[in-house]
């Protein structure tokens, strides 16, 4: 049976979207009791070399500060924050407080530089702060909900994963078909034959 760190290891980036794998950081949202695969500092660390955004693999995180709370904490609001648009329910504004508190960090990390007469900008993170990775995040989920493609974002019948639909006529309905998909074809053709019986 498979921890936590390989299962982060081997899971599946359905969501289209950095801040939207991170929301998917928990099994199941539609069942009781989801297993949560964020549970510590290692599984913490595994999730961020799956995304690529620890590319180092020999560097030694022992010393870096780390406070799973806070991360659970921005997961959850960031989660609470797409899936009001997916239905089209109200924002709370302690929620909407969280996410422009986060904005604010990201603004004050964010440096201006210019190659070749071109301005660019750069996303400065603290290699021993584990927490401040989470700026990345932000500044993903940040783009994606102000981008024209945000109808595009939607949540998976099956899994309650939140995932943006890339298809050509924005129809999916699963996270991914192979999985959720099949998941739910099976279900109902089971339906059907014990129905007939």
């Amino acid at each position: 049976m498979m921890n936590n760190v390989e299962h982060i290891q081997n899971s599946l980036l359905d969501g289209g979207n950095l801040s939207l794998n991170f929301i998917n950081t928990i099994k199941d949202r539609l069942v009781a009791d989801p297993i949560d695969y964020l549970t510590g500092k290692e599984e913490w660390i595994a999730w961020l070399k799956r995304v690529d955004i620890l590319e180092n693999e020999t560097s030694n995180f022992d010393e870096a500060s780390f406070n799973l709370k806070e991360v659970i904490r921005k997961r959850e609001f960031l989660h609470r924050v797409f899936q009001g648009l997916v239905f089209q329910r109200e924002i709370k504004e302690k929620d909407l407080k969280c996410f422009d508190t986060l904005l604010q960090k990201i603004r004050r990390s964010t440096k201006i530089f210019v190659v070749d007469n071109k301005p660019q900008e750069h996303l400065e993170i603290d290699p021993n702060d584990l927490n401040s990775y989470i700026l990345k995040i932000g500044k993903a989920a940040h783009e994606l909900l102000m981008s024209e493609e945000i109808d595009r974002v939607k949540e998976c019948g099956n899994c309650g994963w939140i995932y943006f639909d890339s298809s050509k006529n924005k129809c999916r309905k699963w996270c991914n078909m192979d999985t959720c998909g099949n998941e739910v074809k099976a279900r109902k053709y089971y339906e059907s034959k014990k129905n007939k019986v």
